[in-house]
């Protein structure tokens, strides 16, 4: 460039003309057009939402991991996201499903026995009339014997959910020792969880569903089911 600056001679009519002339061939030069950036394509492909396994068609709640025995990310009503956002701990709610899980399976137990088999003596063995209706004819000291029994249970329960560490729905009761002859390994005691979890639920709609079998017909289970 300055080869080319030096070779070039100009005659102009004002000195100031030649200065000027010369500035501009030099900026000419000079410049360089800049060269266009090109972004880099992205190479990361779009990430796929996972979706629930037993609504496939939804969304994977993102509070349901999958930890949880029974856990297959059923939630159509977002109520385990709403409840995480408010601060709640899904444990808690675990422990509620179990534990009314275990009363259902001990109420559709008691539904179908007590068609079948009364306590003998007097007090017991004039009642009658399907499961639901029978209660009330209990006497009032039975109630409050039941009442008094469910307050205690619940009390001593109570002392052990808020414990740090706790588990859901373990508290040590297994009078036959069944974790040891049935749960030789870890994955044996899942598979055992997962059974709980799944015969509670079924219970729940079992008993949901002997009650309102009882109220259209007057029936209990048994009667309905073998037209007695």
């Amino acid at each position: 460039r300055h080869r080319l600056l030096s070779s070039c001679r100009f005659y102009p009519s004002h000195p100031s003309s030649d200065m000027l002339v010369q500035f501009a061939l030099a900026a000419a030069l000079g410049f360089s057009a800049p060269v266009p950036h090109r972004a880099a394509a992205s190479r990361s492909a779009p990430v796929m939402a996972e979706m629930s396994k037993s609504i496939p068609f939804m969304k994977k709640p993102p509070a349901l991991d999958g930890s949880m025995p029974g856990d297959v990310g059923f939630d159509p009503l977002g109520i385990s996201t709403s409840y995480v956002e408010m601060g709640g701990d899904l444990s808690y709610v675990q422990e509620g499903e179990l534990i009314n899980g275990r009363v259902a399976m001990l109420a559709a137990a008691g539904y179908v026995v007590e068609e079948v088999a009364r306590i003998p003596g007097d007090v017991y063995g004039s009642i009658t009339g399907p499961p639901f209706a029978a209660q009330f004819q209990v006497p009032p000291i039975a109630i409050v014997q039941i009442l008094m029994a469910i307050t205690i249970s619940e009390g001593l329960r109570s002392q052990q959910l808020y414990k740090p560490g706790h588990v859901a729905g373990e508290y040590g009761f297994d009078p036959l020792n069944f974790k040891a002859k049935f749960c030789k390994t870890d994955a044996d005691w899942q598979t055992m969880k997962l059974k709980e979890v799944n015969n509670g639920r079924l219970a729940m709609l079992g008993v949901a569903g002997m009650f309102a079998g009882e109220c259209v017909t007057g029936k209990g289970p048994l009667a309905v089911l073998f037209g007695a």
